[in-house]
């Protein structure tokens, strides 16, 4: 008997024709709207499917494009997550306005 990881065909074998990585279609991504991104190979990296949501370069990493529409989830954002995604958007305007403050007051 052996494990099925022992029978790999010789289309994922790193020494076939392509290396897998090389040939592999990457799943979508979503941003915290719930919008797809896909990878789109020419462009190198994912793009947003909805360009009315975000018409930009493509996402190579997380922090290359603007918090708002960063692509950082494998699926849909879910309750919990959006909670803590709007608690995170009201500490940054907390910030921002404390900053805003310091900077009239104290020149």
């Amino acid at each position: 008997m052996s494990l099925p990881g022992d029978r790999f065909s010789p289309e994922v074998d790193a020494t076939g024709p392509a290396p897998p990585a090389d040939t592999v279609d990457l799943l979508p991504i979503y941003c915290r709207h719930g919008v797809t991104w896909s990878w789109v190979d020419y462009e190198g990296g994912y793009v947003c499917d909805d360009p009315a949501h975000h018409e930009g370069p493509p996402a190579t990493m997380v922090g290359a494009i603007p918090e708002d529409h960063q692509p950082t989830f494998a699926h849909p954002p879910n309750d919990a997550q959006r909670e803590a995604l709007e608690a995170e958007d009201a500490r940054r305007r907390v910030e921002r306005l404390t900053d805003r403050v310091n900077k009239l007051t104290r020149g």
